[in-house]
């Protein structure tokens, strides 16, 4: 039987460029994250088809995480992922909206930090600590994990299978 992680684990590794330069890994890291949240606040919304199609609106991504920060039952099981998914987001607009962005460098290696720190992931990248170079993969590995773990228990509560 298929499940949550195994599907979005496939994505990722079907769409995460092992190798490639930093700014591709943070953009398609930052796809990833965002069509999980997304997924996510579809499935906290009584009626999520009210967003879409012509008459529809269409949320930023930092409103996204914001509004399922707020919505969720479960949003203080992990509250890493909230300020991981925004730090994120800022380092991706950082890239997409300027030339020469400043300080990236320097704001990858502290989400790095920040989510290698989180009381629920330190354990595992203590026991497994990635390879050299594959520190920001670990770190999106880590996020997608907690997203899915979450779309999952809301699946539960609402009594929809995965």
């Amino acid at each position: 039987m298929d499940t949550s992680i195994d599907r979005d684990f496939g994505r990722i590794q079907e769409h995460f460029p092992d190798g490639a330069d930093m700014t591709l890994q943070v953009l398609k890291g930052h796809l990833l994250v965002e069509e999980l949240i997304r997924e996510i606040f579809g499935l906290l919304l009584t009626f999520p088809d009210a967003l879409r199609g012509e008459r529809g609106t269409r949320f930023e991504c930092h409103q996204v995480i914001c509004l399922v920060q707020a919505i969720s039952p479960h949003s203080a099981s992990e509250p890493w992922i909230w300020d991981a998914a925004k730090r994120l987001n800022g380092i991706r607009n950082d890239l997409a909206h300027n030339l020469e962005p400043r300080a990236v460098d320097e704001k990858i290696k502290s989400l790095i930090q920040f989510v290698s720190s989180a009381e629920s992931v330190k354990p595992t990248l203590a026991k497994n600590p990635p390879p050299e170079g594959l520190e920001f993969k670990a770190v999106i590995l880590c996020m997608c994990g907690g997203l899915t773990a979450l779309k999952d228990l809301i699946r539960k509560d609402r009594g929809s299978a995965p």
